[in-house]
């Protein structure tokens, strides 16, 4: 699953920062600060969220970033589940567009 949606979630990633920025990359690629949660990080955040909808302060704790980091990453990544159709068990359900 990681395989699979590291190259949309890349890809969606530089379509964000390319319309921030209103054009193309000015720095090589790897210039900036690192992610506080490496992608399989994040990607095990959302899964843990939607199967255990422990709170964002809580899986702030476990992964030891800040819980702003935490909504960021389930932000990014719901779109990437909700896009192979990842359901989580119960009513939580992962749609397109969802997030907090």
């Amino acid at each position: 699953m990681i395989e699979e949606l590291a190259d949309p979630w890349t890809a969606r990633r530089e379509s964000a920062l390319r319309e921030r920025r209103g054009g193309e990359r000015q720095r090589a690629a790897g210039a900036g600060p690192d992610h506080r949660l490496a992608f399989t990080d994040r990607i095990l955040v959302t899964v843990v969220y939607l199967r255990l909808q422990l709170p964002h302060a809580a899986l702030a704790e476990l992964y030891g970033v800040t819980r702003p980091t935490v909504t960021r990453a389930i932000r990014e990544i719901l779109p990437l589940l909700a896009g192979r159709r990842f359901t989580a068990p119960g009513p939580y359900r992962v749609v397109r567009g969802c997030g907090r």
